[in-house]
């Protein structure tokens, strides 16, 4: 993992609750079968590890079966921009970047009102309703359910996953 972004970013509690800095890059080795998220900004905290509610840019992946499922979730905020590439040059990287315009705070908001109810029901309330995200970055989880277009699978032993600026 690289931080391109001059805040903390998150890979805890996978090494004892530490936190990546601006240009620090760090591998990070898994025993499988292992699913987890990434944050994509720490905020103030120490730590990333916490749940105080924080919203965040995540990377989300699911290694429980020899295909991993993968994504980059803005389903509660987009605080960070994010590039995912797996080392398999035959599966698909994903990436999205923030406009500067967004505008980061220390105080971050959830995308609502583009949240969703839960369930098939929330999910068909979401579609169409959040374009502005879909169509700055198409390949990525915009909102619960967005399985189709959010969620990858692919073979591979490794991503080089990177944090970015607002572009």
């Amino acid at each position: 993992m690289t931080a391109n972004a001059p805040w903390q970013s998150g890979i805890d509690p996978m090494t004892n609750n530490s936190a990546l800095q601006l240009g620090d890059t760090r591998l990070v080795s898994l025993t499988l079968p292992w699913s987890g998220r990434l944050w994509g900004d720490c905020g103030n905290q120490s730590s990333c590890w916490h749940s105080s509610g924080s919203y965040a840019t995540l990377f989300e992946f699911d290694a429980s079966t020899d295909a991993i499922a993968y994504d980059i979730s803005l389903v509660d905020a987009l605080t960070l921009g994010m590039k995912i590439l797996p080392e398999n040059p035959a599966c698909s990287p994903v990436e999205c970047d923030i406009p500067a315009y967004v505008g980061l705070s220390a105080n971050k908001k959830p995308l609502c009102p583009f949240c969703c109810g839960p369930g098939e029901e929330g999910a068909k309330q979401c579609v169409g309703s959040n374009p502005w995200f879909k169509a700055a970055c198409p390949h990525v989880y915009t909102y619960a359910s967005d399985d189709a277009a959010g969620v990858h699978t692919c073979h591979t032993t490794g991503f080089k996953i990177i944090f970015t600026c607002p572009s």
